[in-house]
């Protein structure tokens, strides 16, 4: 089965936001496509702000790639939400750098890594 990567700039720009809530809005639930949206300026808080305004799942596969000089790469964050009002959550899934490459914070699948689940 061949699954497309979804690769989309992150930004306060309405052109951009329009186009993420127009694509989350009409998929349906068989649509398990991952998504990797890419900032060089938004900070994580900022990130899962705008990523608030979308309509994720609790199994949707949504990553922040946020750049990161430190390390001449970018940090890759899960994002996710456990309800359609819950704020978005995540968690640090890898880094990246031209040397190294990926690099994964942890071998964990991502239902043991998203620990942090909650009712009510």
């Amino acid at each position: 089965m061949n699954t497309d990567l979804h690769f989309v700039p992150l930004s306060n720009d309405s052109a951009s936001m329009s186009y993420l809530k127009t694509c989350f809005q009409n998929r349906e639930r068989i649509n398990r496509e991952p998504w990797l949206a890419y900032s060089e300026s938004n900070s994580l808080k900022d990130s899962l702000d705008l990523l608030n305004q979308l309509n994720l799942d609790i199994d949707d596969d949504v990553y922040l790639g946020l750049s990161n000089n430190k390390i001449n790469g970018f940090h890759v964050w899960e994002a996710y939400k456990i309800g359609p009002n819950a704020p978005t959550q995540s968690y640090m899934f890898a880094s990246w750098n031209k040397t190294q490459g990926l690099l994964p914070v942890s071998q964990d699948e991502k239902w043991i890594l998203r620990g942090n689940l909650k009712v009510g």
